[in-house]
């Protein structure tokens, strides 16, 4: 049946400005963390008559407007990481997911690239109200009394490092693909000291498909999204230092299901 496109809810990035600094040096051979200059985020709508809002609280139907906490004023760090093993679509959960990155630390040699130290666990960025820090979920909801919607969700990445930034997104709690402009995918697997950088396995099964449905909601209902935040810890390096990566136009949008 014939799908009609309602432009509902434009979740729009403004600027998400991720910068390399120079403050931590050769932050990527040493500390393998990647420090934030500025980082900024707001949520709009591109139609106050859509069927969709968004919103931090979970029983407000009429936001249309959504920003996120910055990470620099809480000395937040967007880390350089690969996950361990592949999260599996509709299964895998945040915490699972989490618990399987690890840190990706190589030094550059004339004979090329070695990872310098075993992998060592640490997790993403997650995205985080500006109301209350603990809280790292928001809400979109369908105010259509008797209508579903199909939910798709578009992005754009702009910036030197722009195919080197990856956002997990979770839906109720559980991964649903990563947002990637890089066509090679993401990196994954185990880190050994001494091991080449280029024998680490890549994978774009698990990359959202734009225009894709990201997930259904039935009439009057709600789900939790939240945002885990970092940057491929295979392609990344020193040479990367003060370059920076910028997240726009994140759009959910949704079709009504005939």
């Amino acid at each position: 049946m014939k799908k009609s496109l309602l432009f509902s809810t434009l979740l729009f990035i403004l600027v998400l400005l991720i910068a390399l600094s120079t403050a931590t040096f050769a932050w990527f051979s040493a500390s393998n963390v990647v420090n934030l200059s500025s980082i900024s985020f707001t949520a709009d709508t591109d139609s106050r008559e859509g069927d969709l809002s968004i919103s931090w609280d979970s029983n407000v139907n009429d936001s249309f407007h959504l920003e996120f906490a910055s990470p620099a004023d809480n000395n937040a760090l967007i880390p350089a990481l690969i996950p361990s093993v592949l999260p599996e679509l509709g299964v895998t959960t945040y915490e699972q997911f989490a618990s399987s990155c690890i840190t990706s630390a190589q030094i550059n040699l004339e004979s090329g690239a070695v990872y310098q130290i075993d992998g060592e666990q640490v997790a993403p960025y997650l995205c985080r109200s500006p109301f209350d820090y603990e809280q790292t979920e928001f809400y979109v909801y369908n105010k259509n009394q008797s209508v579903a919607q199909n939910v798709t969700l578009e992005f754009r990445t702009s910036g030197d490092l722009a195919d080197k930034i990856r956002i997990a997104v979770f839906v109720d709690g559980v991964f649903e693909g990563i947002l990637c402009s890089d066509p090679e995918g993401i990196h994954y697997g185990e880190i050994t000291a001494g091991e080449p950088v280029s024998s680490t396995p890549s994978d774009t099964s698990v990359l959202y498909v734009r225009d894709s449905v990201l997930f259904t909601l039935d009439a009057l209902t709600s789900v939790s999204v939240s945002l885990a935040v970092w940057f491929d810890g295979v392609s990344v390096g020193d040479a990367d230092i003060s370059k920076e990566a910028v997240l726009s136009d994140l759009v959910f949008k949704g079709y009504y299901v005939a």
